[in-house]
């Protein structure tokens, strides 16, 4: 009987609480539909065809203008205490105008906290031995 009064309680107590809906909307840069994942794919297959093998230059050089802008992104957030957590080519995404990548997918991001910052995190550093004497 106990059981079946609070279950009632709980029921009325919910009924009376108002509803709320909540339309959540989230305003980023159109980007092109290629994604850096995209990008490797279609560049392994140009570069596995023989004609393409002398061509690999130009390819070499797009990529490591990737890379650096995935580095500057990511100092970027460093700076602002903000942990991507899921960087991956798929969540790497190109700009329509100059093409420039964009990071995406901020899901799992975490913005750190002043005392996690200094931190120890990771795999500790071995400590120096110690001096038979003490010093």
């Amino acid at each position: 009987r106990r059981s079946t009064l609070s279950a009632q309680s709980q029921a009325e107590e919910s009924d009376a609480r108002p509803e709320y809906m909540a339309t959540l909307y989230i305003q980023i840069e159109l980007c092109r539909e290629e994604t850096l994942q995209g990008w490797i794919a279609e560049r392994n297959a140009k570069c596995d065809s023989d004609r393409e093998k002398d061509d690999a230059q130009p390819w070499a050089r797009k990529a490591q203008g990737i890379f650096l802008q995935c580095v500057r992104a990511l100092v970027h957030l460093q700076g602002r205490s903000c942990v991507h957590r899921d960087v991956k080519p798929s969540n790497i995404l190109f700009a329509r105008g100059d093409g420039r990548i964009r990071l995406s997918d901020f899901g799992l991001a975490k913005v750190l906290e002043a005392d996690e910052e200094d931190s120890d995190v990771g795999t500790p550093l071995p400590a120096p031995a110690r001096s038979p004497q003490g010093s």
